[in-house]
């Protein structure tokens, strides 16, 4: 069975702060971030953070709706989280809460792990 996807968008002053700080909050996961990228993969799934400008873009994904929904909720609290310390704000732009996606554009969509 292909995964499941769900994709979101947020604004944040400093989105590149922000994927820092959300991998290194997971970092008793396997996680890595270098230059606006990161990513955090769980038992039940993963995610990938890009920080373009005062752009935050987050790709989950996860085998099962649950388990996606999983993922997507840890992420995004997490993020509202770490905006709210830093006193910083966070804006929810676009939320596709759950996709599947052909084997074609999969290979691009799913984090490779070292």
């Amino acid at each position: 069975m292909e995964p499941l996807l769900s994709h979101a968008r947020f604004e944040a002053e400093n989105a590149d702060h922000l994927v820092r700080q959300l991998c290194i909050s997971f970092v008793n996961l396997a996680t890595s971030h270098s230059g606006g990228r990161g990513q955090n993969r769980f038992s039940f799934g993963w995610c990938q953070v890009e920080a373009f400008d005062t752009i935050l873009q987050v790709t989950s994904g996860a085998e099962n709706v649950t388990d996606l929904e999983r993922v997507d909720e840890i992420v995004i609290d997490r993020l509202k989280r770490i905006a709210h310390h830093r006193r910083q704000g966070l804006e929810v732009l676009q939320f596709l809460p759950c996709c599947r996606h052909n084997s074609a554009s999969m290979s691009s969509a799913r984090p490779t792990w070292s």
